[in-house]
C-alpha cells in the first residue's frame, strides 16, 4: 500500500503545472492588430502574429485565436486567413474577422495567447507569460467612419551586440490622418504588467522618436532574444482615433558584421502633378551583397510609385519614381523608408532611411485687387485640381509685402508674414469684397491679398500671387491723439488730422467743414461732441478739461460737404485712441504694458522715466511690442512713465512721417512681492533606522540672498493629503532628518519663505521603497542560544548588525501558517514578528526534524494604499546534538 503525502501532492501539481506549461503554445514572438471601417459600425479587424516555429509541439501553432475581446463585452473566435514563414525560424500568422458595434465609444479590442517564446533576455520566465496585444478603437458620431493605420514593417529584426539598432513600423494612414508614436511596456494575461519586465539595456540610449517612429536601441551589450512595445496613435484636428500596440522582438547577436549605409535623401515637398524621381544607394563596409528595397506610403495607392529591389555585391542603387495626382493631396507627409540588407553570414543586419515626401495642392493661379466705393474687391481664379478643392481662404495684411514664401514645403502664408485670415469661401466663389467685415478699410493703409486653396481633409496650398491696393483719400484721416496733460479732471488730448486730398468736387461740392467727437475707451460708443471745424484746412486740435489719467480717450471726426447751402455728411474718418499704459510693480521692477486702438502702423515705442517723482524725462529703453520690463529699480522709490509711439502710414500718400503719440504720465512702486526659487530636495530612506533624510539645495544664486525659513510639509501616503510638518527658521540650513516613524513610506513638500512671507513653489519627493520580508529557509530551535526561533530577518552581510536588525520593514501586518508534510497546521500568527521556536501551535511538543511549508499574506504600506504579497515556502527544521 502506499501512502500519498500531502507533500507528495504539492511536488506533483508542481510538476504537472510545469509539463503543462511546455505542453502549450510556448512560441509568440510579436504581433499586433489592425482594423478597416466597412462602413457604418462594421469593422474588419486583422490580428497578424509572428510566432516561432522550431521546438515547439503541435499545440504551438494556432489554427484559430479564442475568445478575442471585441470592446463591448463580447467575445469572438479568429480563424487563420494564412500563414507565411518567413525563414530565421518566424511564421507569420493572420488571423480575420469582422464585427459590428452596438454605437459610439471607445473600443479596446484584446487577444492574449499562451505563451510567449523562451528565453527572452528582458522578460523574466518568458515561456510562462501569456501573450497580450491590444488595439483602441474610437467611433465618434462627429467623424466619418475610420480605419486605423496600416504597420507596413514587420516587428521581428535583429541587430549586433554593440551596433545601433534601429527599427520603423511604417505607419501608413489611409485617409491622412496624422500618427504618433509613444513607448509602452509588454504586457501579460489581461493587458496587465509584466513582473520583472525592462526596457532593453543600452550603452548609451533607448529612445523612440514621436513624429517618425524610430526606435532607437544604442548600443545593445548582450546577445539574445527581445520584446519591446510601442503605441501608434492616429490623430486627426487634434482628436484621438486609434492606437495601436505593436509587441515586438529583436534578436541581438555577435558579429563583426555592420549594417549598409544608405546614401543621404533629403525630405521633399512636390506639387501635385509633378514627378519626382531620384536615386537611392546602399553600400555594405564587408562587400558582402546588399538587397535594397523600399515601402511605404506612396506604394500604397493607386498611381503606384516604382523602386524596384536590387542586389548586388558590395553596393545597390535603385531609382524611385513617382507620378503624383490630385488624388495624393493631404495634409501629412507620405512616408518611404529604403531598407537595405546584407546577407553576412554571421548575420543578416539592415539599415532604414526614411524619408517624408509632402504632396501640396495647386494654388489659384491669378489674383487681383481693386479699390471701389471705399471697398477693395478681389478676383482669382481655380487651381489645376480644382476638383479636389474644399474652399479658399483669403488673408489680408496691411502695409506693402517684401516677404518670401517657402513653397510648395510650406503652405498657407507662413508664420511670419503678418497676413490674417479674413474670410473662408466655398469652392465655387472665386470673388470677394472686403469691407473689414463691414467696419470698413482705413484709408491711408495698402491692403494685400493672398488666396489660399483648401483641400481635402484640410490640406493647404502655397498662396496664389500677391495683389495690392489702397482706398482713395477722399476722407480725413486721424494721424494724431497724444496725452499732452495727465489728469483726472483738467487732462489734454492733442487731436491731429490729414484733410481729404481726393474729393470729388462735383459729386461732393464745398464749403467742407468737421466735427470732431470723443468717447471713453479704445473702442467707443458713447460719443460727446467736442469741436466744430469749418475749414477744410483746419487739421488740429487741442481738447482740455477732461480725465486722462483713468483710461483712454477715442476720437471720432466726421467729414461734411454742402448740399442746397446745407452740411451735408459725406463720411467719416477711422477712429483712433490715445495709448494707455498700465504698470505692474514687482520686485526692483516695473513691468509696462500699454494699448491702442489707430489705424497706422506704430514701428516702435519709447519709454520715458522720472525718478523719484521729479526731474526731467528720460528715455530707458525701445521696444517693437508693446511690454517692456524696466528692472534694477530700488524698492520703495517712486517712478513714473510715459509711452512714446513712433508710426507711419504705408500708402504714404503725404503723411506725417513719423508719427508721434504720447501715452499718459503714470507711476508706481517696485516691492518685493517675489517668492524665493523652488529648492530641490532629496530624500535618504534608512529602511533600518526607519528615518527619511531630507536634503534640499537652491539652484539659482540670486535667490540665497532672500531666503530666511523653509516650510516641511508631509504626507503618510501619496501626494494628496499633506499636513505642515515644521518651519526651519534658519534660511541657511539644508537637511533635517524625520525619526520615529511608523513607515518610512510618504511624500514630503518643502517650501522657502522671505523675510517678505512670499513662499516658493514647493519640491516635492515620494518614498516608496523598504518593502523587505524575508524568512530563513532553515532553524535549529536546539535551545544553545543561536538561531533558536524562526523569524523574518533583514538580508545583510553586516555581521556585527545582524542581532540588532528588525524583522521587516515598511510590513503594516502579516497573517503566517506552517503546515507538516501531512498538511497539518503546526504553527501560525497574525503578529507582525514571527517568532516560532519549533514547538506545534496547540501541544506545545517539539516539532520533529524535516521540511515545513508555509504561506504568508503580508500586508506592506504603499503610498496608493496597503499591498498585499502572498508568500510561499519550505523552511527545514534541524535539531543537531
Amino acid at each position: 500500500m502506499c501512502i500519498f503525502t500531502w507533500m507528495n501532492k504539492v511536488i506533483l501539481l508542481f510538476l504537472f503545472l510545469a509539463l503543462g506549461i511546455q505542453s502549450s503554445a510556448t512560441h509568440n514572438r510579436a504581433g499586433e492588430i489592425t482594423y478597416e471601417c466597412l462602413g457604418g459600425l462594421t469593422y474588419r479587424v486583422t490580428i497578424t502574429t509572428y510566432t516561432k516555429t522550431s521546438g515547439q509541439s503541435i499545440n504551438a501553432d494556432r489554427p484559430q485565436l479564442d475568445s478575442v475581446k471585441w470592446g463591448d463585452g463580447t467575445r469572438s473566435t479568429f480563424v487563420r486567413d494564412n500563414f507565411l514563414d518567413l525563414g530565421n525560424d518566424v511564421r507569420r500568422n493572420v488571423y480575420i474577422n469582422t464585427h459590428t458595434y452596438p454605437g459610439n465609444g471607445v473600443f479596446t479590442i484584446q487577444m492574449e495567447d499562451p505563451n510567449r517564446n523562451a528565453g527572452v533576455v528582458n522578460i523574466p520566465a518568458s515561456v510562462d507569460v501569456v501573450f497580450y496585444i491590444e488595439t483602441t478603437l474610437i467611433i465618434n458620431a462627429f467623424m466619418p467612419c475610420n480605419s486605423s493605420p496600416k504597420l507596413l514593417y514587420p516587428p521581428i529584426d535583429r541587430g549586433c551586440r554593440g551596433v545601433a539598432f534601429v527599427h520603423n513600423p511604417i505607419a501608413f494612414d489611409v485617409e491622412g490622418d496624422s500618427i504618433s508614436y509613444e513607448l509602452t511596456e509588454c504586457k501579460a494575461a489581461g493587458g496587465t504588467n509584466i513582473l520583472g519586465y525592462r526596457n532593453p539595456y543600452a550603452t548609451n540610449s533607448y529612445s523612440l522618436n514621436s513624429i517618425t517612429g524610430d526606435l532607437i536601441w544604442d548600443t545593445p551589450d548582450t546577445i539574445g532574444e527581445y520584446n519591446v512595445a510601442f503605441l501608434v496613435k492616429e490623430w486627426r484636428n487634434g482628436s484621438l482615433l486609434s492606437v495601436i500596440t505593436r509587441d515586438m522582438q529583436i534578436e541581438i547577436g555577435t558579429c563583426t558584421n555592420t549594417p549598409p549605409d544608405i546614401s543621404n535623401v533629403n525630405d521633399t515637398c512636390i506639387i501635385a502633378g509633378s514627378q519626382i524621381a531620384f536615386a537611392v544607394c546602399a553600400t555594405d563596409a564587408e562587400n558582402d551583397n546588399v538587397t535594397l528595397s523600399a515601402s511605404g506610403g506612396p506604394f500604397q495607392v493607386s498611381n503606384v510609385a516604382t523602386f524596384p529591389t536590387i542586389t548586388a555585391p558590395t553596393t545597390a542603387c535603385s531609382n524611385f519614381e513617382w507620378s503624383t495626382t490630385c488624388d495624393n493631396i493631404r495634409t501629412q507627409p507620405y512616408q518611404v523608408a529604403f531598407r537595405a540588407v546584407d546577407d553576412n553570414p554571421q548575420v543578416n543586419l539592415v539599415s532604414l532611411k526614411n524619408v517624408f515626401i509632402k504632396v501640396i495642392g495647386p494654388a489659384p493661379q491669378t489674383n487681383a485687387a481693386v479699390a471701389l466705393a471705399g471697398n477693395i474687391v478681389l478676383n482669382w481664379t481655380g487651381t489645376t485640381c480644382q476638383q479636389a478643392v474644399t474652399g479658399f481662404q483669403i488673408f489680408r495684411k496691411g502695409g506693402f509685402f517684401t516677404g518670401t514664401f517657402n513653397c510648395p514645403c510650406e503652405t498657407g502664408v507662413g508664420g511670419n508674414n503678418n497676413f490674417q485670415l479674413i474670410a473662408t469661401v466655398a469652392d465655387s466663389i472665386f470673388n470677394y469684397t472686403d469691407n473689414n467685415n463691414g467696419a470698413g478699410l482705413a484709408i491711408g493703409v495698402n491692403y494685400c491679398y493672398a488666396i489660399v486653396a483648401v483641400y481635402n481633409g484640410g490640406a493647404l496650398s502655397c498662396p496664389s500671387p500677391i495683389a495690392c491696393a489702397k482706398l482713395s483719400k477722399d476722407l480725413p484721416v486721424i494721424t494724431n491723439v497724444s496725452v499732452e496733460q495727465t489728469s483726472t479732471s483738467n487732462g489734454k488730448d492733442s487731436i491731429a488730422w490729414s484733410a481729404p486730398t481726393d474729393i470729388d468736387t462735383l459729386n461732393f461740392p464745398p464749403p467742407y467743414s468737421y466735427q470732431l467727437y470723443r468717447a471713453d475707451g479704445f473702442s467707443g460708443g458713447n460719443y460727446t461732441f467736442v469741436a466744430n471745424f469749418n475749414t477744410l484746412f483746419d487739421t488740429l486740435y487741442l481738447d482740455s478739461g477732461i480725465n486722462t489719467f483713468n483710461g483712454p480717450s477715442n476720437y471720432k471726426l466726421e467729414f461734411f460737404y454742402t448740399l442746397n447751402g446745407l452740411a451735408t455728411l459725406k463720411g467719416t474718418a477711422q477712429t483712433a485712441s490715445s495709448i494707455f499704459l498700465t504698470l505692474v510693480p514687482t520686485d526692483n521692477q516695473i513691468n509696462l504694458s500699454w494699448q491702442e486702438v489707430v489705424q497706422w502702423d506704430n514701428l516702435n515705442y519709447e519709454i520715458y522715466r522720472q525718478d523719484n517723482g521729479s526731474g526731467p524725462f528720460v528715455l530707458v529703453g525701445s521696444t517693437n511690442f508693446q511690454t517692456f520690463s524696466d528692472t534694477g529699480l530700488v524698492n520703495g522709490v517712486n517712478y513714473c512713465y510715459y509711452v512714446q509711439s513712433v508710426g507711419t502710414f504705408s500708402s504714404g500718400d503725404g503723411f506725417r512721417d513719423p508719427i508721434l503719440n504720447k501715452s499718459q504720465l503714470t507711476c508706481a512702486v517696485p516691492f518685493d512681492n517675489v517668492a524665493p526659487c523652488q529648492p530641490l530636495l532629496t530624500v535618504l530612506p534608512d529602511c533600518i533606522a526607519q528615518t527619511n533624510l531630507l536634503n534640499w539645495q537652491i539652484l539659482t544664486a540670486p535667490c540665497n540672498n532672500d531666503i530666511s525659513s523653509f516650510n516641511i510639509y508631509y504626507s503618510p501616503g501619496d501626494s494628496n493629503n499633506f499636513e505642515w510638518l515644521l518651519n526651519i527658521p534658519d534660511g541657511s540650513i539644508r537637511s533635517f532628518t524625520h525619526a520615529n516613524l511608523i513607515s518610512i513610506t510618504g511624500c514630503y513638500k518643502l517650501t522657502a519663505m522671505d523675510s517678505m512671507g512670499n513662499e516658493s513653489e514647493a519640491a516635492l519627493y515620494c518614498i516608496d521603497t523598504c518593502r523587505q520580508y524575508n524568512l530563513p529557509n532553515v532553524f535549529t530551535p536546539n535551545g544553545d542560544g543561536n538561531n533558536d526561533l524562526w523569524h523574518a530577518c533583514d538580508t545583510t552581510t553586516d555581521l556585527l548588525y545582524i542581532e540588532k536588525c528588525k524583522p521587516y520593514k515598511n510590513v503594516k501586518s502579516v497573517l503566517l501558517k506552517v503546515y507538516n508534510r501531512w498538511g497539518q497546521i503546526v504553527y501560525s500568527t497574525d503578529k507582525i514578528v514571527v517568532d516560532w521556536d519549533g514547538k506545534e501551535r496547540n501541544t506545545g511538543r517539539e516539532c520533529p526534524e524535516g521540511v515545513y511549508y508555509y504561506t504568508a499574506e503580508v500586508k506592506f504600506y504603499r503610498l496608493k494604499g496597503d499591498e498585499t504579497i502572498t508568500l510561499n515556502g519550505f523552511v527545514h527544521l534541524l535539531r543537531g546534538k
